[in-house]
């Protein structure tokens, strides 16, 4: 159990291990990295939003069936394969929000993966134990401010992002080289305290610039965001434009990759 209290003059920070010993910290600052489930961000103003699907997924001793990183695009749902080393590979597969792997055994599971990652001219799903399994619900939110008072929050802490477009350790990384560096510019010289001020101004833009990325990128895969033959036409349609539009190739890659100039 930890507490923050904050006055004029600094902050207090009153942790309490599994065994009850308390140990106080005082300080200037204090910078919350402890994640989604952040027990400090509750006077914060949050913006936030649950998408209508989960994703099941696994890591299967088996050796990726390609070079790279592969989306599947399909009318029954995305199914995603990603490397992990020359003989594990991770799987994704999109599920209704209600469902699990109660629902979802492994015939089932391989067959789905199998016949949404299937391609003229690509090799077959190799299959293999399953090592480990989660289900992901597809959950987004953003704190603004990312700060209070003496208190900065960065990453998951302060914001939750899909792993669709693959942003979230981006984002926590940039939270912290910007707030490193405002940190130094208040506690050391020259002592401006105008960069930790704007900690959030400045963060915000590209957070909401990476969601809407994200967002993008779910409503590129998923069918759950729309099952119809129209919503599966306009999915098609973009995935055309990424790959036919040689200006929008370019935006779509640099987005990807997280450039922000």
């Amino acid at each position: 159990m930890t507490e923050i209290e904050q006055d004029a003059d600094g902050a207090t920070v009153r942790a309490v291990d599994a065994d009850g010993a308390e140990t106080i910290v005082r300080c200037h600052a204090v910078v919350c990295c402890d994640g989604a489930a952040s027990a400090f961000t509750t006077g914060l103003h949050e913006a936030s939003t649950s998408y209508p699907t989960r994703w099941l997924t696994l890591i299967a001793a088996a050796p990726p069936s390609s070079r790279g990183t592969i989306y599947g695009l399909h009318r029954h749902g995305f199914a995603g394969q990603m490397h992990r080393s020359p003989t594990m590979t991770r799987f994704v597969l999109e599920v209704p929000r209600d469902e699990g792997f109660d629902e979802w055994p492994d015939d089932r599971l391989w067959a789905a993966l199998e016949g949404r990652l299937a391609a003229a001219g690509r090799p077959p799903l190799a299959r293999g134990e399953i090592a480990e399994r989660d289900v992901l619900d597809l959950r987004v939110r953003v704190c603004d401010p990312m700060q209070d008072g003496r208190v900065f929050f960065a990453g998951d802490a302060a914001h939750l992002i899909t792993p669709a477009g693959g942003k979230g350790m981006n984002i926590a990384v940039q939270d912290a080289v910007e707030l490193a560096a405002a940190l130094g510019e208040r506690y050391g010289a020259p002592g401006d305290r105008g960069r930790l001020e704007r900690y959030s101004q400045t963060r915000l833009p590209h957070v909401w610039r990476h969601q809407e990325f994200s967002n993008l990128m779910l409503g590129l895969f998923n069918v759950g965001i729309g099952r119809d033959s129209f919503s599966y036409g306009l999915r098609r349609a973009r995935l055309a434009q990424v790959l036919d539009d040689p200006a929008y190739s370019r935006w779509f890659a640099r987005a990807y990759v997280g450039v922000d100039d």
